[in-house]
């Protein structure tokens, strides 16, 4: 688990990655995948927990937001080009699920935003001094930031190292508004 988050009505998600063996409550698709649970705060019941999202290669969470219809947004890297994850450049790109916060059910899942070389949403940074970082905007899309290395596909203007990439989705579909210019130097 790498967050918890407060949701309606005294509800806690708990969101992170898993790494299964497919042989307990968690049915994933290989490697690690994103994960969340959804639980009473006051009781500690469990309200549901999400099956496993990713593909067959390591698809980490590192961040999430619960939006104003208290539906879950997940968002990490993937390495995978298959599962749920709907085309990659074959390098970690950064990729996002948002779940609905009633079922736990995927709403949508994207494809990989990025270019053939890492994108790093962790935060490492080769330096490891670049933040991530997530945020919904008041009508309801994403913006993902993070690390690029890539110079190809979606990044234009790499300058070198690590330059900051941003991705702007919609947030009823999961589609690109628009993917930024890498900027740094």
């Amino acid at each position: 688990i790498i967050r918890m988050l407060p949701a309606s009505a005294g509800t806690v998600y708990m969101v992170g990655s898993t790494r299964n063996s497919n042989l307990g409550d968690v049915i994933g698709n290989g490697g690690n995948d994103f994960w969340a649970v959804k639980m009473d705060g006051i009781t500690g019941n469990i309200i549901w927990f999400s099956k496993a999202y990713g593909g067959s290669r390591d698809d980490n969470c590192y961040h999430a937001m619960v939006d104003d219809n208290d539906d879950l947004v997940l968002l990490g890297d993937a390495l995978s080009d298959n599962g749920d994850v709907l085309g990659n450049f074959f390098s970690r790109s950064y990729w996002a699920v948002k779940l609905n916060g009633s079922t736990g059910a995927k709403t949508w899942s994207t494809r990989g935003f990025g270019g053939s070389k890492s994108e790093d949403f962790s935060g490492a940074g080769l330096n490891g001094y670049f933040a991530r970082s997530g945020w919904i905007t008041s009508n309801g899309d994403i913006i993902i930031s993070g690390v690029t290395h890539s110079s190809d596909n979606d990044v234009i203007s790499y300058k070198g190292a690590d330059d900051l990439f941003t991705v702007r989705l919609n947030g009823n579909t999961g589609n690109p508004v628009w993917v930024s210019k890498a900027i740094g130097g």
